[in-house]
Formats: structure tokens, sequence, C-alpha cells
């Protein structure tokens, strides 16, 4: 049981599971996007726009590149994610900041 394993993955170490992890990341934000509506007047997505077709939670993102001792990209994320919830409204889930 167990030695039909892949083990061209398993055998990675977390650290460069999280760093292949963000690797490709990296490579999907770069990848051109269309837009997605049919209008001739509809603007192309900006790289900018690139970030945000991935449902991802940017700042455990962030937190994984901290891990990975690469703060520049960590602070890269911080900031996709902080226009990420400027984009959908910020919504407090402790109820701090909330309505009172």
């Amino acid at each position: 049981a167990g030695s039909g394993a892949d083990t061209s993955t398993a055998n990675l170490p977390p650290a460069q599971s999280m760093k292949t992890m963000l690797e490709m990341l990296a490579f999907l934000r770069q990848q051109g996007r269309q837009a997605r509506t049919s209008s001739r007047h509809a603007a192309l997505p900006t790289v900018w726009d690139n970030n945000f077709w991935l449902d991802l939670d940017f700042f455990d993102v962030a937190a994984t590149a901290q891990a990975c001792k690469a703060p520049f990209t960590a602070l890269l994320y911080i900031q996709i994610g902080c226009d990420a919830q400027r984009r959908n409204g910020y919504r407090a889930k402790s109820g701090v900041g909330g309505a009172g």
C-alpha cells in the first residue's frame, strides 16, 4: 500500500511545496485574460485585473510568502488582498467596524 504513490511531489519538504505554489500563482497572474462581455466597448482587463480571476484569500497567500522568507511577495499579496476587499466591499467577520 502506498508503493504506487507519485514520489515526484510526495517527498517535497513543505517549504518547497509552498514556493512551488507561489511560483504557480505568479505564472497565473501573468496570463492574459479576455474581457467577459462581448460588447465592442468593453475595456480589456488590465494587468492588475488579472489578480482577481482566482478565488483566493490573498492574505493567506501573503502569509505563505512570508513563511517562505519572501517579504516583497508577501507585501504584493497584501496589496492585492486589500484591493480585493475594497472591490468586494469590506465585511467584518468579527463584528468589529460593523454597524452599531
